[in-house]
């Protein structure tokens, strides 16, 4: 739990605790660096500097410290050879230097390669929803609409969560029983909460929305924009209702602003959802 918090406290959070599908059940998964790592204590895992032998049942104990050491051998083996990463910290060595600690595995860590990922005219999240749950790392959300931002916040804390193995706490939050600031300082999911942003993309607005965008990245490039502008304008329902055959409906213009994200990022993959009827 103190090594877990220790991740958060970096913002180093694309990580399951002890996934059952993964070989060994490693006390930390990083799925998209492909990296298991093992929090080893140092009596059960026979630590070279700290085991001590104990003074009764030493057989049985002996016995047991062995095969412990055995299986880790086997788990490590097993994982390298499925293309898995390891990397195994002994408790002393948190113990004594947990920032050198931390430091030494985010060098032996590999890149988040996971895509990044841009959603703009969010919604409530069904493009976001379906580009995480394939993978994909969202940067921002932008929404105008204040309800619709509150739910995407929510999944967005729900996918951090769920990884975290902490979906019981997550029941007490949709219960009202936890606060959602509570679990965002938890957790530390303030990335997760700032990512959406409640903001009309318009003329004088998103040449901002695109700075933001670029701290959010910081070094890094956007890999895709998606996005599905409101299709009210070019529905043929929509225009039927209107006098002016929404002729100078504002919303029939926003694909410009989408174009204009896409210029200022240069994705190498865009995704426009359009939806006339």
């Amino acid at each position: 739990m103190f090594l877990r918090d220790l991740f958060i406290s970096k913002g180093l959070t694309d990580f399951e605790m002890q996934p059952k599908e993964i070989f060994g059940r490693p006390d930390f998964y990083f799925e998209n660096r492909k990296t298991a790592l093992f929090m080893d204590g140092c009596f059960w895992h026979g630590c070279e500097n700290c085991f001590q032998e104990p003074a009764t049942n030493k057989k049985f104990w002996n016995s047991k410290i062995k095969t412990n050491i055995s299986r880790d051998r086997m788990v490590d083996k097993k994982l390298k050879s499925l293309g898995i990463k390891v990397i195994r910290v002994k408790e002393h060595e948190l113990k004594k230097d947990a920032n050198n600690v931390l430091d030494s595995i985010e060098k032996k860590l590999p890149p988040d390669n996971r895509p990044r990922v841009l959603d703009l005219f969010a919604g409530a999240g069904g493009l976001s929803e379906g580009f995480i749950r394939a993978g994909c790392n969202m940067i921002g959300h932008i929404e105008m609409d204040e309800n619709a931002c509150s739910t995407l916040v929510t999944r967005m804390i729900y996918h951090a969560l769920l990884k975290r193995g902490a979906m019981q706490e997550y029941k007490q939050y949709v219960l009202g029983k936890i606060t959602r600031e509570t679990l965002i300082e938890k957790y530390g999911l303030q990335k997760e909460r700032d990512s959406v942003i409640c903001s009309t993309i318009n003329e004088s607005s998103y040449k901002d929305l695109i700075e933001q965008i670029r701290l959010r990245l910081g070094d890094e490039e956007l890999d895709m924009i998606v996005g599905g502008p409101p299709c009210q304008a070019y529905s043929c329902i929509g225009r039927a209702r209107d006098d002016r055959n929404m002729k100078w409906d504002r919303r029939k213009f926003l694909y410009r602003y989408y174009v204009g994200f896409l210029k200022a990022f240069k994705p190498k993959y865009l995704f426009l959802k359009m939806c006339p009827v």
